[in-house]
């Protein structure tokens, strides 16, 4: 939506909003032994199907580069153990006919990392923003931008949930029922 001010028996238009920040700048997983970034294949080698979801069976490290509103570059490492588990891609029962099973290969990748980044509640805009990064670079079936889309507002949406629940209690109750 436009919004305007008044000068002069004339509209004039704003100026345009402030950028987005905290900004993602780079991401990327690697095995804890060397910097080589993972490729979505590659990283599907490190892993295994566990209990309707994932395990990790290599130790691995998560590398966000992001920028915030100082233009200061921050970059945010964390080990990861062997043995981590995550559910896959959290797709609501009712879209999984349109968007695929949670377990899928070609959402391992992103989906790890967004979990992960959750579970440690680092900032939710980058955390998403690396989901829809890595989503993008996976290429491991060259999922249709419009899924790629769809699945980056479902979570802009879902993650609200998550991230309000621990403070809120209608957003408990919503993540209760979903």
């Amino acid at each position: 939506m436009r919004k305007y001010i008044f000068g002069k028996n004339k509209f004039k238009k704003r100026k345009s909003a402030k950028p987005k920040y905290p900004k993602l700048i780079n991401a990327y997983v690697s095995l804890i032994t060397s910097d080589h970034h993972l490729s979505a294949k590659e990283f599907l080698d490190v892993c295994e199907p566990h209990n309707g979801g994932w395990r990790t069976t290599a130790r691995l490290k998560i590398h966000v580069r992001y920028e915030n509103k100082s233009a200061c570059k921050n970059i945010f490492e964390k080990d990861i153990p062997k043995g981590t588990v995550w559910d896959g891609a959290s797709i609501p029962k009712i879209f999984r006919w349109l968007v695929g099973d949670p377990t899928d290969k070609e959402f391992a990748l992103s989906s790890f990392v967004h979990d992960l980044l959750y579970r440690m509640r680092f900032i939710r805009s980058v955390a998403d923003q690396v989901f829809y990064f890595f989503l993008q670079g996976t290429r491991f079936k060259d999922i249709p931008t419009w899924k790629e889309n769809l699945m980056y507002v479902g979570v802009r949406i879902g993650g609200q949930a998550f991230y309000a629940s621990k403070s809120n209690i209608f957003w408990r109750v919503v993540r209760s029922v979903a």
